[in-house]
Parts: structure tokens; sequence; C-alpha cells
């Protein structure tokens, strides 16, 4: 399960991270911040897309955020925009022999990550680009531990720290870079020269500081080589916890280091077991930063995003010989979208919309030229001679369809992301209220109904009433369970108006709303 918050984005100073349920739904007054939450996911997707200089690309593809300057709470540069996930587990691996073959895997659990993003004001640059966006810090946090990056604006490592004591000592013989321009950086821990280099393939970072500790505990006589085997015995466990140092020990051949095992296992020698237990944490950074780097990048690039002004409907679109993977933003693609899908896809989407609106969706082909045509019955008419409502609703629904369609696909190849995630703007436009309810119909229908089924999210930004009162009676009618929706409520801040908090509503077994503020839709007195 992803969880998302934001930090100093605007009227967002602190929103902690935020559970993505099946539905989200996110509601405010206007100029409440909500839009500003929901565009933060494919702020950071249209920032993944392309080769950037800068962690962020304020504006791109999806959406238009303006700069740094224009983004951060207060337009006071001198503070920090931090992005904050939240992961339930996730499960690393320390690599084998030049990252050939999985030595060892680690479950963690309640991982958070925060990326701040800085600004450093460059003097000699021209007016026009004189602000430097950079990572200025880093922090994991999980079960256990709490890792802690901090960098300089010149890029150069400037704190690492796990639980709160300083590290950076431990990594004998290696030097430790973490990329200052990416959202999701990579941190990589390279051999200073030859002597590194052992420890480097076997992904033994830290093993010098580990002979270090155990050394003096140990025979005299013993050899190099076996020093070195024994801080890999330990370096490798897959918990470090007394249980497991206990099992190492029944299993050592040393007298030595079995009686250093032992005492360890039974609390004798709680200093060495707590610098032991840091360098086992210190060793694992690398691969943690990189496999929660690569999960949340996953998730965030297979996020689909349709925003608030969609393009007018035409009566014929140029055939282009495209393949179109997706919706865009503002759905004016939707046509070679359709003729982009196989025919058995077109009919899945067009029966679903049947379902739901009484209505069926073709693709006519002519020379150098496609439409879309509504069929009822027998009757079929260009999208164009139908309401304009109809035209605006139609990328929605399909990028609603395509969401739970798109994670299928994905499902066909190796993926670290456990879900698929869709962000709607205002689906709710030129609607009338009865067909913004089948709106709330259209989104349970794609909520998987079984743990079998890939997870699709859905984060609806709305002023509709009319949706959020039929998510309550699907519920009441047994066609949604309440864990499976969540209404995101925006208002500004008792004690700053100029700041947004945010509150969350709940429904119950029978639909009603639970924690929703008094008057929430009625004019503000």
């Amino acid at each position: 399960m992803l969880r998302f918050g934001i930090k100093n984005l605007r009227r967002l100073v602190s929103v902690d991270p935020v559970e993505i349920k099946p539905i989200t739904i996110l509601v405010g007054r206007n100029s409440s911040g909500k839009s500003s939450f929901l565009r933060a996911l494919p702020l950071i997707r249209q920032t993944l897309m392309k080769r950037t200089s800068s962690p962020i690309l304020w504006y791109g593809d999806f959406v238009d955020f303006g700069s740094f300057e224009g983004a951060v709470s207060g337009n006071d540069i001198d503070q920090s925009i931090s992005f904050l996930f939240g992961l339930d587990r996730m499960t690393v691996q320390l690599r084998g022999p030049y990252g050939y073959a999985a030595r060892v895997g680690r479950q963690l659990e309640n991982i958070r990550l925060e990326t701040r993003i800085s600004a450093l004001v460059e003097p000699n640059a021209p007016s026009s680009d004189n602000v430097k966006t950079y990572i200025s810090a880093l922090s994991i946090s999980f079960d256990g531990g709490i890792y802690a990056i901090e960098l300089d604006g010149a890029g150069e490592l400037s704190k690492l720290t796990v639980n709160g004591k300083d590290v950076r000592s431990l990594f004998v013989d290696h030097e430790i870079y973490l990329s200052s321009d990416a959202v999701f950086p990579s941190l990589e821990v390279l051999p200073k020269d030859r002597a590194g280099e052992l420890a480097y393939a076997e992904r033994h970072y830290v093993a010098k500081a580990v002979a270090r500790i155990i050394k003096p505990h140990l025979n005299k006589l013993v050899k190099d080589a076996a020093l070195q085997e024994y801080s890999a015995t330990i370096l490798s466990l897959r918990e470090f916890n007394r249980q497991n140092i206990r099992r190492i020990g029944q299993q050592a051949t040393s007298q030595s280091f079995k009686r250093l095992l032992v005492d360890l296992s039974e609390g004798d020698a709680n200093k060495i077991y707590e610098e032991l237990r840091l360098c086992y944490l210190a060793n694992w950074l690398p691969e943690t930063v990189q496999r929660l780097s690569r999960i949340l990048q996953e998730v965030i690039q297979s996020t689909l995003y349709i925003g608030p002004a969609r393009a007018r409907s035409e009566r014929y679109y140029r055939y282009q010989d495209l393949s179109v993977s997706e919706i865009d933003p503002d759905g004016e693609n939707f046509a070679m979208f359709l003729n982009s899908l196989a025919y058995s896809e077109q009919e899945s989407l067009s029966s679903w919309i049947e379902r739901l609106f009484n209505y069926r969706i073709s693709v006519v082909q002519s020379p150098g030229h496609l439409s879309i045509n509504l069929v009822e019955g027998a009757r079929s008419t260009n999208i164009v001679d139908t309401g304009y409502g109809v035209s605006q609703i139609l990328p929605v629904l399909g990028q609603i369809w395509w969401a739970k369609n798109k994670s299928r696909r994905i499902r066909t190849r190796r993926s670290l992301a456990s879900s698929s995630m869709i962000a709607i703007e205002q689906p709710e436009l030129h609607l009338h209220p009865a067909h913004q309810a089948l709106l709330a119909d259209a989104l349970v229908d794609q909520v998987p109904a079984s743990d079998d089924e890939e997870p699709v999210n859905f984060l609806v930004e709305t002023h509709s009433e009319t949706l959020v009162n039929r998510l309550g009676e699907l519920i009441s009618e047994g066609q949604l369970l309440p864990e499976n929706v969540q209404v995101l409520i925006f208002q500004p801040s008792k004690d700053n108006d100029q700041q947004t908090d945010v509150s969350i509503a709940r429904f119950g077994e029978k639909g009603e709303l639970i924690n929703w503020p008094f008057g929430f839709f009625q004019p503000a007195e």
C-alpha cells in the first residue's frame, strides 16, 4: 500500500503521508491545495520521463507548477519542498559477486522516504536562471532503523547517519555518492582502490569495520582470511538479532568466534552488539536506497493522469500511423488511443461504457481520417453531434478503464510496482448530476473484487456532492467496501488561512460519512 505526503508545496505546508486507497476522493474549496496534492504525482512522473539537470521538472507535458520559486510555500526559496512516500513492506537483497546472484534477502516494514529539494542562488548566472535546485536531504525510516543523508549545494555528501550516528567512517576504502539531481536518487558505494574491490564485489562494504570490532575478542592467531569470513557471516544475516546470532554461533567451527557469538546472543556483550548492529544496518544502506527508488519510480511511471481542461471533440481526426499507449491529460489523442487498441479491447471498453451509460462507442475509419461515433441501438451518431458533456466524459471513462486493463498488460512482465494508479481532476465537468453519480459506479466497477486481481487506485479531485453521496449509496448496497474508499478534505488552517489542513473522512458500514464537516458543500457565511 502506497502512502504519499508533501511539505511546503504552495499551501500544503505539512501533509503527512496519506494511504492511497482504491478510491481516494479529494474535496475542498477553490485554491485549497487539493489540485496541488493530486498534480504532484504527474509532476514527478513528467520529471522521470525526461533527462533533467534538476530533481523536478516544474513545467512539462502533464502539469505546470512554473518554477521552484512559484511552487514553494510563501514563495520563500529559503524553504525546502519535500515529497514523502510510504510503503507497508519491501524486500531488499544483497547481491552476490559483481551483482549476479542474490545472496540474502531482508524484509523491511513500515518504510517511509522523504526527499527534500532545496534551492541555491547562483549569483553569477543570468537572473532568469540563477536558482539551482538539488536534493539536499534524503531520509528513510523503517521498523528498526533510520537512514539520514544530507548533501551540500555542490552535491557533496555532508551527513550520513544510521539511527542518529555518523557511519561514514565505517565505509573503509570506499567512496559514497548520492545523485542530487533525481527525485528518487541513486546511491553508489564504490571502491577507492584495489583494497576495496573485494568488499565491493561481495557487497560487504563495511567488512573492515566489522573486523576491527570483533578482532580483539578472537584468538590472536586468527588469519585475515578467516576474519574476513567471520565479518561476511555477520553482514549476511537476514536480520541482525540475538536469535540469528545464536544460530550462526551453533554452526561456527572457530571456538573463539563461537564464544563471541554466544556472548552476543545472550546479552553479555551489549556494546559490541550495538556496534555490530550499526555496521549491519549501514551495510544495507546502498541496496535499500536503490531498491526503494526503483519501486517508487515504477509506481509513479505507471501513474495515469487526466486533467480538468479536456480538448473539444472533432468530427474527424487525421489518421497517424502511431501506437498510442495512453490517453493524454487533455484527452486530445483519445481517437488515436481507441484506434491503437486491439479489436477485443475496443469491444471490452465499448461494452463497459454501454453497461453504465447505455451507449457504445465505435471508431469509424475513412481514407486518412478517423471519427468517433456513439451507438445507441441501430443509430450511430458522430460524437460532435451529441451533447458536449458526452465528449468530455469519454476520455475520463477511457482512462478509468485503461488503468485496470493497462495493469493486466504490466502483469505479463516482471514488475516491482504492486498497483496501478490514476489521478483525475474534476471528471464531473459538464455532466448532469445523474451522470455524475454514474461516475462513482464506473470507479467502483474497476476496483478489484478480490486479491487475485491487480490493484488499481483512483485519486479523484471533485466538487461533486452527487459523486460523493453515490459512493455512500454503493456501500449501503454492498457494492463497495467502506475500507476501500476515503475522502480527503482540504480546508484553510485555523492557525493560518494561507495554509491548508488535510483531514480524512471515511464511510461507515451503512454508507454514512464519518468525520464529515457540517455544511461542507454549503456557501460560506
